[in-house]
């Protein structure tokens, strides 16, 4: 089939266009070339020996070194980027083509500060141009950016809370060290991997709900878990805040987890004694008070009331009507105080007694009363115990016996009558 004119010329188009494309092929007269080169530049032979030396750069050198004279090219490195620039122009030769490398150049004291792109390119007689691209400026702002994200990082690793920053697409970017040790990473990983993957399989459910409304620009919070090198299960309280653009889209996502496994373990702990003070009062015929002793209020639960024969309305009372249900015959009754060291800035006195009272109906029952104060200063005055019907228990379960010794050596015991103990007269010992 014959070419149209056309056809035939656009063939040769596209020939021409392939011949003129830039090659990495060698230098056919550096010389010539390195005299045209407004850039330090310079000429140096397969030995790495300086051949020649174009004015720019002979401007740039230090004043102890001899231009004319046949000098190592790296002794015109810095000596700090020296290793770097042989490595280079060994792999160049042993490669055969150009190659490029950041480096300082050994000059004048600000010279040799500055920061230049070193290419080396081969020539036809088995010599190498090598030429120098000033980049001081960017060079300069590249180690200020490191130097600042340093000490950021340095900053975020002082804390105790494992901090993230997470893509939208929910890979992570970058982690504290904190953060680093409850996941198991290591604290120099290039990250790049999926957060939720490092989460447990039964916690990345809720950590999605809350990515994908932090993908939304809003705040999420779930809970966390993970195990530490010691096998001890670590709980997390993980709160994910959107990082805003200037343009009101959210680039990235901040996601800060603070441990509380304490926390975590303090409320289960509680949880149960609950449970079973639940079942002590259901059962048990227990009820629970606290006194202030300040303002000399004490406060029952529905038991201590039902036991007292009290209107169940009343939330609180003083301690005066407390003792006018006391029985006459019992007011001199003794009440054992066990004073128990817990540290020098810390004691605990608790209180038992026995004793009748005499109902609103004329009804006399007996009754057993257990008390502590904590002094401390984050808890001052304030009595908390628990009050409960003895009159059909067995004798053997009444007194002394019901009344055991603390488990710790330091500690003493007084006797008080009871009318001044419902007074709150209580003594420093």
């Amino acid at each position: 089939m014959e070419k149209t004119p056309m056809i035939a010329d656009t063939i040769n188009d596209l020939r021409n266009i392939e011949n003129n494309k830039p090659k990495d092929k060698p230098v056919s007269d550096p010389k010539a070339v390195l005299s045209t080169i407004c850039l330090p530049a310079c000429i140096i032979d397969g030995r790495g020996y300086v051949v020649s030396l174009n004015e720019p750069w002979r401007k740039l050198i230090n004043p102890s070194i001899d231009p004319q004279k046949y000098n190592p090219w790296a002794e015109l490195i810095n000596p700090s980027d020296r290793y770097r620039a042989v490595s280079n122009f060994c792999a160049a030769l042993v490669k055969g083509n150009c190659i490029s490398f950041e480096c300082r150049l050994n000059g004048s004291d600000i010279d040799s500060k500055r920061w230049y792109i070193a290419t080396l390119q081969p020539t036809r007689n088995l010599e190498w141009l090598c030429i120098f691209f000033d980049i001081d400026e960017i060079k300069t702002r590249e180690i200020s950016l490191e130097r600042r994200a340093s000490i950021q990082s340095d900053m975020l690793d002082i804390s105790v809370d494992c901090i993230k920053l997470v893509a939208t697409d929910g890979m992570l970017l970058h982690m504290n060290k904190a953060g680093c040790q409850a996941l198991g990473i290591p604290e120099n990983s290039a990250f790049g991997m999926p957060w939720l993957d490092l989460l447990p399989a039964d916690i990345q459910p809720a950590g999605r709900v809350a990515l994908n409304l932090a993908k939304e620009g809003k705040s999420g919070r779930f809970p966390g878990r993970s195990v530490d090198s010691n096998g001890r299960i670590q709980h997390w309280d993980n709160m994910l805040t959107p990082v805003m653009g200037p343009a009101g889209q959210v680039t990235t996502i901040l996601c800060i987890s603070r441990e509380v496994t304490r926390e975590i373990e303090s409320r289960d702990v509680n949880q149960q004694l609950q449970d079973r003070l639940n079942i002590v009062t259901r059962f048990g015929d227990v009820g629970f008070f606290e006194f202030d002793v300040h303002v000399k209020r004490i406060a029952l639960d529905d038991h201590c009331r039902k036991i007292l024969c009290l209107n169940i309305t009343d939330d609180s009372r003083s301690i005066d009507e407390l003792g006018a249900l006391v029985h006459p015959e019992d007011m001199q009754q003794a009440v054992c105080v066990t004073s128990i060291d817990q540290g020098p800035s810390t004691s605990r006195l608790e209180y038992f007694s026995e004793f009748r009272i005499i109902r609103s109906g004329g009804e006399i029952r007996k009754i057993r009363l257990v008390a502590y104060l904590t002094r401390n200063p984050q808890e001052p005055g304030r009595v908390f115990g628990m009050i409960s019907d003895i009159t059909d228990k067995a004798l053997d379960s009444i007194g002394e016996n019901a009344n055991p010794a603390p488990k710790s050596d330091t500690f003493t015991r007084t006797y008080r009558n009871l009318s001044d103990f419902l007074q709150l007269k209580v003594s420093s010992n």
